[in-house]
C-alpha cells in the first residue's frame, strides 16, 4: 500500500515539472491564415493581380508565399509571375475556371487557400459606357478588386460636363475607342496612393486603346494617382499624333503622381500653346516619344518624374515652338536617366532664361538657339556634371549654333560642352558659321568659364566687331574646321596662354578681324598655348596713344598684302627670348606674301628683339615710294626703330627701309646685330 502510494506522489510530481518546463518552453501552435482575395469573375485577356498581403500569422512570425496554378481551362497556356512573392498576377487566355492556391509557411506549419477566378468577355455588373456625357456624372468605386473593370467604354466618348472619377475605379475601354474633354466639360480624376485610378485597355496591349484628349481650358481638368495604361492606337483630334494623353492648343491639364505606360506612340502630347501643370509622374514602356510638349512649358518639367526611354534614341523631350518670352526667370532642370530637352525648332530667347547644372539639350540639325533683348541665358554646370548641347539625331550633320544678342551680364556658360555646332551656316543675326556667336550689336556680351567646344565646321567662337567676350578661361576647342575664334581687336588683349586649350583643329589660331586699334594705354597679346596663331587677314593700324606689345613666344600670321601699321604717337615693342622667339610672317609660308611692318613713331619703346619677321614685301610701303621691306620706318615723324638679334627673311624686297636722311632712326648696327635670308634686294637701305 505505501509503495503504491509513494508511485502515485512520484508521478504527481512529475507531471508538476513537467508542466513548469512546458510553461518555460511553450510549443507555438500553427495560427497562419492564407488569404488570397475573393471568388470573382476575371476579365479575359486581361492582367489579373492577386494579392496575398491579407494573410497573416497571429504569432507573429514572418512567413514565406507560394501561389500554385491548380486548374485552368482546357488549351490555356495562362503562367503565374512571380509565385513566391506577396503577390503574383497572370492573363487568363480562354474562357472558364481558374483555380490558384496560395500557400503560405513558417516552423509552426503551413495552411493553404484556393480562390476561383472565372474568366469572362464582360464580368458581370460593370457598367457599360457608350454615350457621351452631357450632365454631371460622378463613378464609383464598384468592384474592390482593382484588376476588375468598374465601366467599360465600347464608344469614343466626348465629354459635355462634369465627370468625376473617384478614388479606385476603373475604366477599360474597348479596342481604338477614345475619351475627348470637349469645351463644356472636365474631367477630374483624383485617386490616392493607395487608390489609383485606371484607365486601361480591356485586352493588355500596347495601343490597344486610342487615349484621353483635352479639348479646353478649364482648371479643373485634373489627373492625380492615375494610371493610362495600353493606349495611343491612333491620333485623336485635334492632337496630330497618336498619344496615351493629348492636350490641344486651347487644352488645360494638371497631372500629378500619374503614370503612363505601354503606349503603341506617344505617353503625353501637348500643342503648341497647350498648358500643363506637372509633377511626380512616370512615363515608361511607350513605343516612341515619352514627352512632346511646347517648349513653354518645359520649365514644368522636374527632376521627381521618372522618364524611361525605349532606347538612347528617343532618350528625350521632344518640345515645339520657336520663342521663350516671360515676365518670370524659366529655369529648365536635369531630367532623370539622361533624357535630354530635343529642340525641334530655332529657339529664340527673350526671357531670363537659367540651364541647371546636368541638363542635356538636343538642337536639330541646321537650327539656332538665339539670346534676344532683354533676355538672357545662365547655364552653370560643373566638372562632375557639365551641360551639354549637342545635335539630335546624333549623326554626320550638325547644328547652327548658339547666338548672342543681348547685353546682359547674365549671359554665362560654365562647365558647358558646345558639340557639333557650327554647321556651316551663320546663325541669326551673325555673318559667320561658329558654335558660339555674338552679333554684330554694341555691348552683346557672354561670360566663358570651363567650356569645351567640339567638331564644328564653322568658327569656334565669332565675335563680330561691336560684340564682346567677357570673363573667359579655361576653353577648349577640339575638331574645329575653321579658326578656332575670330575676335575684335579690342578683344584679343582677354586671352592668355592659360585660357585656350585645343586638339586636332584645322585652322589653331584666332582670327582678328578688325583693323583699328584705337584704345588708350598698352595692349599686350601673349603666347597661346598648343601653338595656338593670331591671324590677321587685313591691315592692321595701330593708332596714336596706343601701343602693341607683344611677348615672347608669339605667333602673328599675316593675310596676302596685309600691312602691320605703327602710327605716330602709338608705340611697337616685340621682345622674345633666344629660347622663345617671337614669330611675324605670311598664312602662306611664302616669299614676299604680305606687306610688312611700317614705323611711324617716333616712340622710343618700338623694339624688336629676338624675333623673326617673314615673307615680306608683296606691296610697296605707304611714304617710301615704291620701296618694298619686310621692315619700313618712315621719316614724316622722325620714325625711330631698335632691332636686335632678329632674323628678317624670305622677303620681296629689302630686309629693313629707313628714312634716315630725312629723320627716321635705326639702330647703326641693325645691318650686323641682326640675320638677313633670302631677300630679293638686300639687308639695310638706308635712304
Amino acid at each position: 500500500m505505501k509503495t503504491n502510494q509513494f508511485l502515485i506522489l512520484a508521478i504527481f510530481w512529475l507531471l508538476i515539472l513537467s508542466a513548469c518546463t512546458d510553461d518555460e518552453n511553450p510549443t507555438l501552435k500553427n495560427k497562419l491564415i492564407a488569404n488570397a482575395g475573393s471568388d470573382r469573375e476575371i476579365q479575359l485577356n486581361t492582367l489579373v493581380l492577386l494579392d496575398g498581403s491579407g494573410s497573416s500569422d497571429g504569432n507573429q512570425l514572418p512567413f514565406t508565399y507560394q501561389w500554385t496554378l491548380k486548374s485552368q481551362p482546357a488549351n490555356s497556356a495562362a503562367t503565374l509571375t512571380g509565385n513566391l512573392n506577396e503577390k503574383t498576377s497572370f492573363t487568363p487566355d480562354q474562357l472558364g475556371l481558374y483555380e490558384v492556391e496560395l500557400k503560405i509557411a513558417n516552423q509552426t506549419g503551413e495552411k493553404s487557400v484556393t480562390v476561383k477566378l472565372t474568366a469572362v468577355s464582360n464580368p458581370s455588373n460593370a457598367n457599360v459606357i457608350n454615350q457621351d456625357i452631357v450632365q454631371d456624372r460622378i463613378l464609383e468605386d464598384i468592384f474592390e478588386d482593382p484588376t476588375v473593370p468598374d465601366y467599360i467604354v465600347t464608344a469614343d466618348i466626348a465629354v459635355r460636363a462634369r465627370l468625376t472619377v473617384m478614388p479606385g475605379v476603373v475604366i477599360a475601354f474597348e479596342n481604338s475607342k477614345a475619351m475627348v474633354i470637349n469645351q463644356s466639360g472636365t474631367l477630374v480624376a483624383k485617386g490616392t496612393a493607395e487608390k489609383k485610378i485606371v484607365f486601361t485597355g480591356k485586352t493588355a496591349s500596347k495601343g490597344y486603346w486610342a487615349g484621353i484628349v483635352f479639348n479646353n481650358n478649364n482648371p479643373m481638368n485634373e489627373l492625380l494617382h492615375v494610371e493610362v495604361n495600353y493606349a495611343g492606337n491612333r491620333p485623336i483630334y485635334p492632337i496630330p499624333q497618336a498619344a496615351a494623353i493629348g492636350v490641344s492648343e486651347s487644352g488645360f491639364l494638371k497631372i500629378n503622381h500619374t503614370s503612363v505606360q505601354h503606349s503603341s506612340q506617344n505617353g503625353l502630347w501637348v500643342r503648341n500653346s497647350g498648358v500643363i501643370q506637372f509633377s511626380n509622374n512616370v512615363f515608361r514602356n511607350n513605343e516612341i516619344i515619352n514627352i512632346t510638349i511646347p517648349t513653354t512649358e518645359a520649365h514644368k518639367l522636374d527632376a521627381e518624374t521618372i522618364i524611361e526611354a525605349k532606347n538612347e534614341a528617343v532618350n528625350f523631350v521632344e518640345l515645339m515652338g520657336s520663342e521663350l518670352q516671360s515676365d518670370a526667370e524659366i529655369v529648365w532642370k536635369k531630367l532623370q536617366n539622361n533624357v535630354k530637352y530635343s529642340l525641334r525648332e530655332n529657339l529664340v530667347i527673350r526671357s531670363t532664361m537659367r540651364i541647371e547644372k546636368g541638363v542635356k539639350v538636343g538642337v536639330a540639325p541646321d537650327k539656332f538657339i538665339r539670346i534676344l533683348e532683354p533676355g538672357s541665358l545662365t547655364a552653370k554646370g560643373s566638372s562632375e556634371e557639365p551641360i551639354i548641347f549637342d545635335v539630335l539625331p546624333a549623326g554626320a550633320q550638325k547644328w547652327r549654333g548658339l547666338v548672342v544678342s543681348s547685353s546682359s551680364n547674365a549671359n554665362r556658360l560654365e562647365w558647358v560642352e558646345i558639340k557639333n555646332a557650327g554647321n556651316g551656316q551663320a546663325g541669326s543675326g551673325m555673318e559667320k558659321s561658329a558654335a558660339i556667336g555674338i552679333s554684330n550689336t554694341f555691348g552683346n556680351l557672354i561670360h566663358l568659364k570651363h567650356i569645351k567646344i567640339e567638331e564644328s565646321d564653322g568658327y569656334g567662337i565669332y565675335v563680330n566687331k561691336q560684340g564682346m567676350l567677357g570673363e573667359f578661361d579655361q576653353v577648349k576647342f577640339s575638331g574645329i574646321k575653321n579658326h578656332i575664334m575670330a575676335l575684335p581687336i579690342s578683344n584679343v588683349r582677354n586671352i592668355q596662354e592659360y585660357h585656350i586649350v585645343t586638339s586636332n583643329n584645322l585652322k589653331n589660331s584666332i582670327e582678328i578681324h578688325e583693323g583699328i586699334m584705337n584704345f588708350p594705354g598698352e595692349t599686350v597679346w601673349s603666347q597661346l598655348a598648343g601653338g595656338v596663331t593670331y591671324y590677321l587677314p587685313n591691315s592692321i593700324q595701330v593708332q596714336s596713344s596706343s601701343g602693341l606689345r607683344l611677348n615672347q613666344g608669339v605667333k602673328i600670321e599675316f593675310g596676302k598684302d596685309a600691312l602691320l601699321t605703327i602710327n605716330a604717337g602709338a608705340y611697337f615693342t616685340c621682345i622674345g627670348t633666344p629660347e622663345e622667339k617671337i614669330e611675324l610672317k605670311g598664312v602662306q609660308n611664302e616669299k614676299g606674301y604680305w606687306s610688312g611692318i611700317l614705323i611711324k613713331s617716333n616712340s622710343i619703346k618700338n623694339i624688336i628683339r629676338y624675333s623673326v619677321i617673314s615673307g615680306g614685301g608683296s606691296q610697296p610701303l605707304p611714304g617710301l615710294g615704291n620701296g618694298r621691306a619686310n621692315i619700313g620706318v618712315t621719316a614724316g615723324t622722325s620714325a625711330s626703330l631698335i632691332i636686335t638679334h632678329s632674323k628678317i627673311e624670305k622677303g620681296n624686297g629689302w630686309g629693313i627701309i629707313v628714312e634716315s636722311n630725312f629723320g627716321a632712326k635705326l639702330n647703326l648696327d641693325a645691318d650686323t646685330e641682326n640675320d638677313f635670308e633670302d631677300m630679293t634686294l638686300g639687308s639695310v637701305i638706308r635712304l
